[in-house]
């Protein structure tokens, strides 16, 4: 398959970003700052923090994250849900399982609305009112998060293999999350991403009044859905180009075949 100009940047984006948020090296310093992506905080290599995690963590002692509140609005009023589409490292990850050849299954579109809800509830709702007898709450989301089986639960495991027992049925359990999303993300490219991340349902949020815009000239466009053919998270970006599923990979800008479709800042 040919790689264009716009994709072979992408990638050297991610696999750079990769690396950044996994410098073990660094960690001692910056492990205390969240970044716009999901890339788990107990991963023995990450040098950041999980804003979802710290967001959490910080609802869980009933105090509120003005550092992880605050990043995620800046970002999200500069570029909206740009990092996920060009930093996250799960969403890399899945990008990659989903080259494995299979046929596309497009679940309904309603399904989209399911981030909002995993957002609402394991996120936010649950660490302030589900509490245990002594009023302490916990990180709910993290408890069932993918992305920090894959990057945290794996690695751990292997290093200390007597954490496995000691976590029992929370492990199994959160291995099986992380099977059923490797396999929905063969046959649907980001199935996490648009389904399920709270991130990106935070950051979806800002992409309409974001300064980095996707922009139409709808008097070209001829709606042949080449745009949505080649975009990971399959919306057709002539319905919505500010769409909060959109993750600004502008894949679909190099396909248009009649150059409708560039990248601009919002006017104001």
């Amino acid at each position: 398959m040919k790689i264009n100009k716009i994709s072979l940047k992408r990638l050297v984006f991610l696999i750079f970003f990769l690396f950044i948020f996994n410098a073990y090296f660094f960690s001692d310093i910056f492990k205390h700052i969240p970044v716009p992506v999901l890339n788990c905080y107990a991963n023995p290599t990450a040098t950041f923090a999980c804003p979802i995690g710290t967001i959490q963590h910080f609802l869980v002692v009933n105090s509120f994250s003005f550092l992880t509140i605050g990043m995620i609005l800046l970002v999200g009023f500069f570029i909206g849900r740009m990092t996920c589409g060009w930093a996250c490292p799960f969403g890399f990850v899945q990008e990659l399982i989903n080259k494995i050849p299979l046929p596309h299954i497009r679940p309904p579109e309603w399904l989209r609305y399911g981030k909002y809800l995993f957002l609402l509830i394991p996120v936010v709702l649950l660490p302030i009112f589900w509490v245990d007898k002594s009023g302490y709450s916990v990180t709910y989301f993290c408890k069932i998060c993918p992305s920090g089986a894959l990057g945290a639960g794996i690695p751990q495991v292997l290093l200390h293999p007597e954490f496995k027992n000691l976590l029992g049925l929370q492990f199994v359990a959160k291995m099986s999350i992380l099977a059923f999303i490797v396999i929905a993300v063969i046959f649907n490219n980001r199935f996490f991403c648009k389904y399920i991340c709270p991130l990106g349902a935070m950051l979806g949020a800002a992409n309409k009044v974001s300064m980095i815009q996707m922009k139409l000239d709808i008097d070209k466009c001829v709606k042949c859905n080449r745009c949505q053919s080649v975009c990971p998270t399959d919306i057709k970006i002539y319905e919505e180009p500010d769409s909060p599923e959109c993750i600004r990979c502008m894949e679909c800008v190099k396909v248009c075949p009649t150059k409708c479709i560039s990248v601009g800042m919002k006017k104001f």
